[in-house]
């Protein structure tokens, strides 16, 4: 039997079946944290509007932030340095058996390296629909097309995304991004496991 992952989804095919990892029934304290992150950054929150707006400088990016997950586990973000149009920092896992990393942004667009070299940064394909409203289509690395729709309402950036394998369903992501481009919240789910949410947050760095 052969197993394959798509997201957090567990794919098993040689048995003709398909089955989703049921992830934890959180879906209550998901909503909490999307309502405070949203009620705390009232007036910081990016719209469809301001999208094509971003221009960061020094002063707007955030210097030292952490980004927490719903399991407690975390990343510190450190700000290195401007290089073009980019904005680099370097990421430390809060468990010691991951290494930093680095991550470049110029509000629009966000790639991540797992190499100490800052210039080898994995673009992510998804970014070419990130602030495009309504169906898009982009290409993954590996050539094929993905077809997504996004939608905006109340601060909220939705994805939604079939997966296209029987008892799978539609991955839905969620998005709060600042002014700057950044994001605040983001959660991850499936149609198919409902209730249940991956999300991330972000906290001033301690």
């Amino acid at each position: 039997m052969f197993i394959l992952t798509v997201g957090n989804a567990v794919l098993l095919t040689g048995c003709f079946s398909y089955s989703l990892t049921k992830g934890p029934q959180n879906s209550a304290s998901h909503d909490q944290k999307l309502a405070e992150v949203l009620t705390t950054n009232k007036g910081n929150i990016l719209s469809p509007q301001d999208a094509n707006d971003i221009s960061l400088s020094i002063s707007d990016v955030p210097k030292n932030y952490r980004l927490m997950k719903h399991d407690g586990k975390s990343w510190k973000y450190d700000f290195l340095y401007k290089l073009g149009e980019y904005y680099y920092y370097k990421i430390t896992p809060s468990y010691a058996s991951k290494k930093p990393y680095r991550m470049r942004t110029n509000g629009k667009s966000t790639s991540h390296s797992y190499s100490a070299d800052p210039f080898h940064l994995r673009p992510a394909e998804a970014d070419a629909c990130k602030f495009v409203l309504g169906e898009c289509k982009y290409i993954e690395d590996d050539g094929d097309i993905t077809t997504i729709t996004n939608s905006y309402q109340n601060g909220v950036w939705t994805t939604k995304r079939e997966i296209g394998l029987r008892g799978i369903g539609t991955r839905v992501d969620m998005e709060v991004y600042d002014m700057q481009g950044f994001s605040l919240f983001s959660s991850t789910s499936y149609t198919s496991d409902p209730g249940s949410y991956r999300y991330y947050f972000i906290e001033p760095a301690s």
